[in-house]
């Protein structure tokens, strides 16, 4: 596998499991040391909730964030002119900056804009910006060259923040900034490999060395940035609770997502889902189009936030028939959701299949058995050990993952 930043070969570094489901490799390179993911194909799920559930450190650190930003702004940059945070979150810190004095914006392609709303990135009224801010954003970069590039666009100053691999370089299980129970960092850096991107862009970098770090065309003394971003946190009457907050969600998490797991595996189940029936379709309008709305109407009652893959064989039909059996299935789909004026889950897909070829062997599914069936079929594609649940129990509750 190539590095994202060098492009250097990067060797298998580890395995572990992602959103307690996923087995997934972790590489590092063997020029600047950087930590990659395979091709995180989970973030789709991984992003149903844009701020993970354990991020208990979130005020915190946008009021830290702040403060750094501030004292670096003021003191080295405009800090009359436009600004921007990229990857802004809920848009707490554009409201802290704003409340500062300082004329930020806000972009985000996965979270709401809750407390910045009315400061929206605007490429068309400000096309630039003095300095962009990216406050933990470059580990959840699937291709952060292009998209630093992209930023850079807008600005030729970035502040950002990310937490430095350390020199010992931890196994996946031995440090929480993997953060495997959320599945959304994908890029750990070391200082080599923030190198080379100030390189790649003819950029000056300056660095904390640890968390906090700067991309910028300017030449500034090393030793006032560190006095910069120096901010200490407050003096507190009592011990602050963040840390045994964030390890009693994760623990929380990490113990549900063993649950699922389990579920799924006592099923022969696998992401996503795969369900398949095999109507016989050789029967009148009259008798199948009910079953399917059943059907679908049991599965949607059950599908929660899983990805499910509702599938309808169709192998052996003529292209004549096959096209009536797509038209009985939209019309069931657009029947049951009219009827319950509910809308189909992002998880949820379904469709017709000709066939399940040898990638089926290879993967879980189970068949979901109907009132009336095509036996033929199904003596021809199902596999022993295949789980079989009725559209009625499915229904009432009984699935299996």
């Amino acid at each position: 596998m190539k590095c994202k930043i060098c492009q250097a070969d990067s060797s298998k570094f580890g395995c572990a499991r992602v959103l307690g489901r996923y087995s997934v490799d972790y590489f590092q390179c063997s020029e600047c040391g950087l930590v990659q993911t395979e091709e995180p194909y989970w973030l789709e799920e991984a992003y149903l909730e844009a701020i993970a559930p354990s991020d208990v450190g979130l005020v915190f650190r946008n009021q830290l964030s702040s403060a750094i930003a501030s004292n670096v702004i003021f003191n080295l940059f405009d800090h009359e002119k436009n600004l921007l945070d990229y990857g802004g979150g809920c848009g707490l810190f554009v409201r802290l900056m704003r409340d500062l004095g300082y004329d930020f914006y806000w972009h985000d392609k996965y979270c709401k804009n809750l407390f910045a709303k009315g400061f929206e990135a605007d490429s068309i009224s400000h096309p630039s910006y003095e300095l962009v801010t990216a406050f933990e954003v470059f580990e959840h970069l699937v291709n952060p060259i292009d998209e630093i590039g992209s930023i850079l666009k807008s600005s030729q100053n970035i502040l950002f923040s990310t937490t430095l691999l350390p020199p010992e370089s931890p196994k996946l299980e031995d440090w929480s900034y993997y953060a495997l129970h959320e599945g959304q960092h994908i890029v750990i850096y070391t200082m080599q490999a923030l190198r080379v991107i100030a390189n790649r862009f003819q950029l000056r970098l300056y660095s904390n060395g640890f968390t906090v770090h700067l991309l910028t065309v300017k030449e500034i003394d090393p030793a006032v940035f560190d006095q910069l971003v120096s901010v200490q946190r407050l003096d507190q009457r009592k011990a602050s609770l963040l840390e045994s907050d964030y390890y009693k969600i994760v623990d929380a998490l990490l113990q549900r997502q063993e649950q699922i797991s389990s579920s799924n595996r006592g099923c022969n189940g696998s992401q996503p889902i795969l369900l398949v029936a095999f109507p016989d379709w050789a029967q009148p309008e009259a008798i199948l189009l009910p079953i399917l709305e059943n059907t679908f109407k049991a599965v949607l009652q059950r599908a929660g936030n899983a990805r499910i893959a509702l599938s309808f064989y169709a192998g052996r039909l003529s292209p004549v028939v096959l096209e009536e059996a797509e038209l009985l299935l939209s019309s069931a789909v657009m029947q049951s959701l009219m009827q319950d004026e509910i809308e189909v889950p992002d998880g949820l897909e379904v469709s017709l299949i000709s066939e399940l070829d040898s990638r089926w062997s290879e993967r879980s599914w189970c068949r979901l058995s109907l009132d009336c069936e095509d036996e033929a079929a199904i003596a021809i594609a199902s596999q022993p050990g295949i789980p079989v649940i009725s559209w009625e129990a499915l229904a009432a509750g009984e699935h299996c993952w």
